[in-house]
């Protein structure tokens, strides 16, 4: 994906089921709130185990802004990045 591997500090990947239920997100230990983000970045039918959300702390892409990727390895699109802090998106793809 083209990250200069020396400035990240750390990196978290959570595996995001292709189909869940609003009814079931305690059993993944999502909030509502990241339940809605979820849902509204899923752009492709890729394998539930591509899906990535990783977060990069001081994102040189972004003036050295915390951010979050949405990302599928599978198909190697970033589908959504947004701001860590604000939430803000900074970049979705069209469909």
């Amino acid at each position: 994906m083209g990250y200069n591997i020396l400035k990240i500090d750390s990196v978290k990947a959570i595996q995001i089921p292709t189909r869940i239920k609003k009814s079931e997100i305690e059993k993944f230990e999502i909030s509502e709130e990241d339940f809605e983000d979820l849902m509204r970045f899923k752009k492709c039918n890729c394998p539930q185990d591509y899906w990535e959300e990783i977060v990069v702390d001081k994102d040189e892409n972004f003036n050295d802004k915390s951010t979050i990727y949405y990302h599928c390895s599978f198909c190697s699109e970033d589908f959504a990045i947004v701001e860590f802090e604000s939430n803000k998106i900074l970049y979705q793809k069209e469909e």
